[in-house]
């Protein structure tokens, strides 16, 4: 059987019409892409943006830092304590400290007794204790 001319020009009708159906969607599955694309790189533009700032305002801080230490460390040239006398201070006033809390009266929940017996050793010791820290 041979397709008769009105049959063959229905079937090219019917495939030309498929063919502009995909035509379409490929078109607008391109322009979709091409929004998405552009709204990236306008995200990118912007994150670049602000990553310069924040790179910029980072060099700034580690400037000022920088320079703070270096007013401390002027600061302290002229001094007379050496950074191992600091430590014994700090050392010394945290052992101050803590004496204070065990043997203090005023945090004391014990016998009457021992109540006694602990604010004569915090009076006889914290004395020493303050002359030794005017010295």
């Amino acid at each position: 059987m041979t397709e008769e001319p009105t049959d063959r020009l229905r079937t090219a009708l019917a495939r030309a019409e498929d063919w502009e159906a995909s035509a379409r969607r490929e078109h607008e599955e391109t322009l979709r892409l091409k929004a998405i694309l552009a709204e990236r790189e306008q995200r990118l533009a912007i994150l670049e943006g602000t990553n310069a700032d924040l790179h910029r305002q980072l060099l700034e801080t580690v400037r000022a830092a920088h320079a703070r230490i270096r007013q401390v460390e002027a600061s302290y040239a002229g001094q007379p304590k050496a950074a191992e006398e600091i430590d014994a201070t700090d050392r010394f006033r945290h052992a101050k400290q803590a004496f204070a809390r065990l043997y203090h009266p005023d945090n004391q929940t014990a016998s009457a007794a021992e109540r006694a017996l602990r604010t004569e050793i915090f009076k006889e010791f914290w004395t020493e204790l303050e002359r030794i820290e005017r010295s």
